[in-house]
């Protein structure tokens, strides 16, 4: 799956779990008191969630790296490498 095509699953996903649910195949089981314990997913599903964790945790180091590393403008490093 493209960058782009990962950003635009994800966004979609988040938008989505606003109005619907986003897994309407999941089942949650409870205790006996009636707290969540176990959430039943069919594989599919879950490989979805495992590959939007990856996504998020991409996109989170893409923001960590941008906020402490020093840049330089692509015009810049492309003179610097005689592109």
């Amino acid at each position: 799956m493209c960058e782009k095509t990962r950003e635009y699953s994800i966004m979609k996903a988040m938008s989505d779990s606003k109005t619907k649910p986003v897994y309407p195949s999941r089942q949650i089981l409870t205790d006996s008191r009636g707290h969540a314990t176990h959430v039943v997913l069919t594989v599919e599903d879950f490989q979805e969630i495992e590959e939007l964790i990856e996504d998020l945790k991409d996109f989170q180091e893409y923001y960590r790296v941008r906020e402490t590393e020093q840049t330089i403008p692509w015009d810049e490093a492309r003179k610097d490498l005689g592109v």
